[in-house]
């Protein structure tokens, strides 16, 4: 059985864009910021936030652990509350790299707010105290099945609910809830996370839920729904796919693994063409060499297309793909668009601690 263990519900997840498309679009994003000296507080914090994660999947976690503590420390002094994102990818990067148990206490500090100078730390509202525990949801589960396995998940879900009683009537507890259910095979478990009222939260969720109960009943044996619903999603083309998330790119690829599940390989090779199309869209390079090197092994014709775009990513490696041998010409490009990237974020951590309003000393070592 296939493991199901990445959320259909996440939103606004950041798309993985060539390197040198990325890196450049930061580049114009700062440049412009400080040229209107409009919103600029939210173009430096988005910014650091995609140079650590383009690092980080380069391959540099050292350099990305440096530059999101670069960034919680310019944030807790210059800008109040913008130091929770960082904070959060540095737990990632840390599970993202086998560092477990640092992973796990960071979590723990980050929901117990322990961390001393920032306003979410010491007075989060209603609306941010709820994304913080969906936060929390989210890191504890996928490193206890790091961890565990699957097979921990249920307590880890039951420990979860009993601390944290509101996140038991969310979609994203229901959500683990049937991944959990699946992983092990349990019945019981995929039915009371399918109960959920949770699931009326949104369309979105309607569809995702529809999706889960059309795999699990496929699973058991009786592919109808399943036929019927991949059949459905593949004919609405392009046109019905416009939703600018990743989610969807998430959602598109459980379909085609529906698809090919029950043997409906038409309806497949078209949410393939779909996808390409959608990834496309959102400039996901990942996504769109995945779903291109399965079509070439479902039609020759995409034999080649796949290889030439991931040589030119910019990228040692993708995932869902073979080893290829990146352009070397591509790599050194982006690495010199990179230490750009770096030395603009630090001109406008400089230019904003200069400029702050705030009577606070500048410290260095926020700034370096």
């Amino acid at each position: 059985m296939e493991a199901w263990t990445d959320s259909l519900l996440d939103t606004e997840r950041a798309v993985r864009k060539p390197v040198h498309a990325w890196a450049r679009q930061i580049v114009r994003q700062l440049e412009r910021a400080a040229s209107y000296g409009k919103g600029i507080e939210d173009v430096i914090a988005g910014s650091s936030n995609n140079y650590a994660l383009i690092v980080y999947l380069l391959g540099f976690h050292d350099q990305a652990q440096r530059a999101c503590q670069r960034q919680i420390e310019f944030a807790d002094r210059y800008l109040p509350g913008a130091g929770l994102q960082p904070r959060i990818n540095l737990i990632r990067l840390h599970r993202g790299i086998g560092n477990h148990a640092l992973a796990a206490q960071l979590i723990e500090r980050l929901i117990e707010r322990k961390t001393v100078g920032s306003d979410w730390g010491t007075s989060a509202g209603a609306e941010e105290t709820a994304f913080l525990e969906n936060i929390y949801l989210h890191e504890k589960f996928l490193l206890a099945l790091k961890i565990g396995g699957s097979s921990v998940l249920p307590a880890l879900l039951g420990e979860v609910a009993e601390r944290f009683p509101a996140l038991k009537e969310t979609v994203s507890y229901a959500e683990r809830v049937v991944m959990a259910g699946m992983l092990n095979k349990n019945d019981t478990l995929v039915y009371e996370g399918l109960k959920n009222p949770g699931w009326k939260a949104s369309s979105h969720a309607g569809l995702v839920r529809t999706l889960y109960v059309s795999y699990w009943l496929a699973h058991l044996g009786d592919g109808r729904q399943a036929v019927q619903l991949v059949r459905r999603m593949s004919a609405l083309g392009r046109a019905s796919y416009q939703w600018k998330d990743h989610a969807i790119l998430r959602i598109l690829e459980r379909l085609i693994g529906l698809a090919m599940m029950v043997g409906e390989d038409e309806a497949g090779e078209q949410l393939h063409l779909i996808r390409v199309q959608v990834a496309t869209d959102l400039g996901d390079i990942s996504a769109l060499v995945s779903t291109l090197y399965r079509l070439s092994t479902l039609r020759d014709r995409y034999r080649h297309h796949w290889l030439r775009l991931a040589e030119r990513s910019g990228y040692f490696s993708l995932p869902g793909i073979p080893q290829f041998s990146a352009r070397k010409k591509t790599i050194a490009d982006g690495r010199v668009l990179l230490q750009v990237v770096d030395r603009k974020i630090a001109e406008s951590y400089r230019a904003h601690a200069a400029s702050s309003v705030f009577e606070m000393p500048c410290h260095e070592a926020a700034l370096a």
